[in-house]
């Protein structure tokens, strides 16, 4: 019989922003004189109350076949300059955002000016909400009643972006 059991825990932080959740379930707090992304999701982990700001993405593609640009885009084990474009998005309660521009491999920015593809996925009716993909389907962007929504949520995603490429438009 074992007096002591031993409980091991492997955290991997794959995003930046998580560190105020697990900081605070740890019981500690951040440094005061650093700045961190994200905010602590213990609340929303304990009784469903949270924030309800939007989360941003970005996802780098290297398209090497033009006909197939779904296919081998992978951008692991390869250098900046070969991404050919550039994915952000937003998430908000609603609407999942995704704005696929091209890129500039040389300046390592995305080019404003060419957008390849717009997605804007409804999720206003999602009961699992926010795992569920399923109603990821159907992509509404160029739907005429959904106008201002994409113009309201591109505005919110090159804003929050500004900082970390020159937005030129």
């Amino acid at each position: 019989m074992f007096k002591y059991i031993c409980i091991c825990i492997n955290v991997h932080l794959p995003e930046s922003r998580d560190p105020p959740t697990i900081v605070e379930l740890a019981g500690l707090t951040l440094p005061s004189t650093e700045s961190f992304d994200g905010v602590s999701l213990v609340p929303l982990l304990k009784n469903g109350n949270g924030t309800s700001r939007p989360a941003f993405s970005q996802y780098p593609h290297r398209v090497t076949e033009p006909n197939r640009q779904w296919d081998n885009n992978g951008v692991l084990h390869h250098q900046r300059s070969s991404f050919t474009h550039m994915g952000l998005g937003i998430r908000t309660e609603d609407w999942r955002f995704n704005i696929w521009y091209h890129y500039n491999g040389t300046s390592l920015r995305p080019l404003w000016n060419k957008i390849e593809a717009t997605e804007l996925y409804d999720h206003r009716n999602d009961t699992l909400w926010p795992i569920s993909f399923n109603t990821e389907t159907e992509n509404v962007a160029n739907y005429p009643e959904y106008t201002e929504i994409v113009k309201e949520l591109k505005d919110m995603l090159q804003e929050h972006f500004m900082n970390d490429f020159t937005i030129t438009i």
